[in-house]
């Protein structure tokens, strides 16, 4: 029996979000995510917290930038107990969603095999990085600083290949 979850902008208890950020900064697949860098999802209103009852089961997120007309997908999140049960596509299906309806071009970087084929399936596709637009290419050199650098390496992976995706909105090439 499928069970239905719960999609709301903000987090149930301030324990969720250690849990959360717990968790996220343990993966593999993800850079790593600051207490800062969550409020400013929270303050921006571009985070929704999925639930299953009153269990955190997972997180979507996004960054608007080029004077909106663009948006970084991610950080999604599926809390470990809730893999395998809908929630990584969920969240990935919350950030498209609500920036399409917004008309943004949208843009995001994987190393997860199981996220490059569900952008994938909401038509995204991948693209080298020196072929990225410029805003994009410009977002990202203004968004590097030595510590999400530092970040980046501990986590780095020679076998894992990072992939840029990206999917235009007629307005915004």
């Amino acid at each position: 029996m499928a069970m239905a979850f719960d999609v709301l902008a903000q987090p149930r208890s301030s324990a969720d979000v250690d849990l959360l950020l717990d968790e996220v900064n343990a993966s593999p697949f993800i850079g790593g995510w600051s207490r800062h860098e969550l409020d400013h999802h929270l303050e921006t209103e571009s985070i929704r917290f999925v639930y299953e009852q009153e269990a955190l089961a997972g997180v979507s997120a996004w960054i608007v930038f080029a004077s909106g007309g663009w948006c970084e997908l991610g950080p999604f999140f599926a809390l470990d107990a809730f893999r395998g049960r809908g929630v990584g596509k969920l969240v990935i299906q919350i950030a498209v969603e609500t920036n399409r309806d917004s008309k943004r071009s949208l843009y995001g970087v994987t190393k997860n095999p199981i996220v490059k084929a569900i952008f994938a399936r909401h038509g995204l596709h991948e693209t080298a990085l020196m072929r990225l637009p410029l805003p994009v290419m410009t977002y990202l050199v203004r968004k590097m600083s030595p510590e999400r650098i530092a970040r980046n390496l501990r986590k780095l992976n020679a076998d894992e290949h990072a992939a840029h995706f990206i999917a235009l909105q007629e307005a915004h090439p």
